[in-house]
């Protein structure tokens, strides 16, 4: 046997690590759901507004998730039960410059009066999305910076 092989014993098993991509996602996942922003115990951070100026929006594939919304809940979802227009928008945050921005529309309606701050009117009381597995791509292809951070380091770690 050459010195550079590893010796392979007859009760050995082999070791299956995970794919780096796995574990990133398995990271992220937790974090999102566990320790959003960094804050433990913290989730769902992205899908309520609360007190910065932030906009659930805007939503370009209204009628895809229309559609897909009302099969997921077994009854028809009006446009304006799931999304908020500008003109609506913008009385709802007058002071914050997202909200007064038309290009964000449609949003992702909000529960202005929920104690948790504004969260997406999806949004499970456990801070989980409802309809993760149909969400609008505006939510799927939003990572926040603290994401983005966890993320370059994993890459640079594993």
């Amino acid at each position: 046997m050459q010195s550079s092989e590893t010796p392979v014993t007859p009760n050995a098993l082999p070791i299956i690590l995970p794919q780096k991509n796995a574990v990133i996602n398995d990271a992220i996942l937790y974090v999102c759901t566990h320790n959003c922003y960094g804050v433990e115990g913290q989730s769902g951070g992205c899908c309520m507004v609360s007190d910065r100026d932030w906009i659930i929006g805007p939503i370009d594939d209204t009628e895809r998730f229309l559609m897909d919304l009302s099969e997921h809940l077994d009854r028809e979802v009006m446009f304006e039960e799931a999304f908020i227009e500008y003109q609506e928008g913008k009385q709802l945050f007058p002071d914050r410059p997202s909200w007064q921005n038309p290009d964000h529309y449609p949003a992702l309606r909000i529960l202005p009066e929920d104690p948790r701050g504004n969260p997406c009117w999806l949004l499970s009381a456990e801070g989980t999305c409802s309809v993760h597995e149909i969400k609008p791509r505006v939510c799927q292809n939003y990572c926040c910076q603290h994401i983005v951070d966890l993320e370059e380091l994993l890459r640079i770690r594993l």
